[in-house]
């Protein structure tokens, strides 16, 4: 629910805490998440936290590619190149 909530998907987070904790009704949580958006959208800890999850977003992409080009360079030098298919 949290990473839902850091990315600003106020109804998937909804559907979340309906999907683990079925017994509220769905309308009382999404008044609840209604009055609370707002503020949540403003809090500078909120917008801290997200801008944080958006650079460490950005920084495994760079991971990702790095290791890409790491195993492809792997497989250059002891295999030949990339398998043929």
């Amino acid at each position: 629910m949290l990473g839902w909530l850091l990315q600003g998907n106020r109804d998937q987070a909804l559907h979340t805490i309906y999907a683990i904790y079925s017994t509220p009704p769905r309308e009382w949580l999404q008044a609840i998440m209604e009055e609370v958006w707002p503020i949540l959208e403003h809090d500078p800890t909120y917008l801290a936290l997200q801008t944080l999850h958006e650079e460490l977003f950005k920084q495994v992409g760079l991971v990702e590619r790095k290791l890409l080009d790491n195993l492809r360079s792997i497989q250059e030098v002891y295999e030949g190149g990339p398998p043929p298919v």
